[in-house]
């Protein structure tokens, strides 16, 4: 008969390997692998690429509010416990996807955090009432791609920008803060942007001229704004896709 000790094959993988297999699982699923062994507990938590989609929670129609606080009690702990967990090790991606229920007081938190530890990826579905993005996120070293996505439209103050290493930039339903033309910022502030996307990006102030010697892909649909220009100028010899909707 051979030993419960030697079929336990799980608990005798290399670590390197385990994080390995668990890092082609979304995160919450990589969690439930923690009761496979000992071994294995934490290790869900070890990997440089976090996702974490609140928005597939649905309930029914007769739910009560509370049970409704519970779980969404239950999405916030998980992801603040993960970020926990991995301290401050190098991220490479960051994605949250959530909608109502959430704190925004959770969800600013867990942004500054990936900032911090030099996130290069960062992809925000949020849709909360109330919730304005911290100006940092405009202000990164680290930032490669940035997309912003909400079902309704939230806010965040943009006092500046600095996004040294920022390719792609993707914003929809977003209130930019009141400090001054937020096209002249972006690419006055991120000097290697190949990639800008604006959809319903409302703002205060708008520049009647885009000029970026970098870009290649550019799109702009704003729509039903009062502040939106009758039109606007493009100096961007190196685009080779535009796309432009403003009514």
């Amino acid at each position: 008969m051979i030993s419960s000790k030697k079929m336990d094959r799980i608990s005798n993988l290399p670590e390197a390997l385990i994080s390995h297999i668990l890092s082609f699982l979304p995160t919450e699923e990589s969690a439930l692998t923690s009761v496979l062994s000992k071994k294995w507990r934490y290790l869900f938590a070890d990997r440089p690429n976090l996702d974490f989609d609140g928005s597939v929670i649905r309930f029914h129609p007769e739910t009560c509010e509370r049970e409704k606080t519970q779980v969404l009690r239950v999405f916030t702990y998980f992801v603040d416990r993960v970020l926990e967990l991995q301290g401050n090790s190098t991220l490479n991606k960051f994605s949250l996807k959530c909608g109502h229920g959430v704190e925004p007081d959770c969800v600013t938190p867990w942004i500054l955090n990936v900032l911090a530890r030099g996130v290069s990826d960062l992809d925000l579905h949020v849709t909360l009432a109330g919730l304005c993005l911290p100006s940092k996120v405009f202000m990164s070293k680290s930032l490669v791609t940035l997309r912003i996505e909400s079902e309704n439209v939230i806010g965040i103050d943009v006092e500046d920008v600095f996004l040294p290493k920022l390719k792609t930039l993707h914003i929809n339903k977003v209130m930019l803060g009141k400090g001054g033309d937020f096209f002249e910022k972006v690419t006055s502030g991120c000097h290697v942007l190949e990639e800008l996307v604006l959809i319903h990006v409302y703002s205060d102030f708008w520049n009647r001229s885009v000029s970026s010697k970098t870009l290649k892909r550019l799109i702009l649909s704003c729509i039903d704004c009062d502040k939106n220009p009758h039109s606007v100028s493009f100096d961007t010899p190196n685009v080779v896709y535009l796309s432009t909707l403003i009514s």
